[in-house]
């Protein structure tokens, strides 16, 4: 495991990182166990993200954070994981309506 960056990638490819999540790190109780309080769970989970983001996305915001790395960033990273061939299925719904109102002033001058 290496510091969080956007780098890691180019080092650990999303199919190294999967394995080695499958075979290793998921079953650590740190991972394993919720409720974790070690603020190492922050950097697996940023790390996990690349194999499974909304698990990691779920569990981050109540995970202590290492030192030097902030939730904003911890977050943005899970979220930007880099994974090959995996769809995200989301929809949404979005009605919008605009208001629009015109004035209009005509100036007669002669």
């Amino acid at each position: 495991m290496i510091p969080v960056s956007p780098v890691n990638e180019l080092a650990r490819t999303s199919t190294f990182v999967e394995q080695e999540w499958n075979n290793i790190v998921s079953k650590l109780p740190i991972i394993a166990e919720e409720g974790s309080n070690i603020t190492w769970l922050s950097l697996l989970l940023v790390n996990g993200a690349t194999v499974n983001p909304m698990e990691s996305l779920r569990r981050l915001p109540n995970s202590s954070m290492d030192d030097g790395l902030t939730l904003s960033w911890a977050l943005y990273n899970a979220a930007t994981r880099c994974r090959d061939f995996v769809e995200v299925n989301v929809s949404i719904d979005i009605q919008l309506t605009i208001d629009v109102s015109v004035d209009v002033y005509l100036s007669l001058s002669n």
